[in-house]
């Protein structure tokens, strides 16, 4: 069995033109949602002796550019 995560979410624009609540539903869906997903399917995978999650993030964690440091903060 494996699990492949799709959670993204995209803010564009200058961090310290962001709310609070656009940046929390970034870190929400980037981060947590993530992290949530395979949570719960590692009971599942325990139960079954085995299985593969397989993460895969954009190149957006290893650089930044203008107008998106949020985004790229949670890659």
């Amino acid at each position: 069995m494996c699990l492949s995560i799709i959670a993204a979410y995209g803010l564009y624009g200058a961090v310290e033109e962001a709310s609070d609540r656009q940046i929390e539903h970034q870190f929400m869906t980037n981060v947590l949602g993530s992290l949530r997903a395979a949570r719960a399917v590692l009971p599942f995978f325990r139960k079954q002796g085995g299985g593969h999650i397989v993460q895969i993030s954009s190149m957006a964690g290893h650089y930044s550019i203008p107008g998106m440091g949020l985004y790229c903060s949670t890659e």
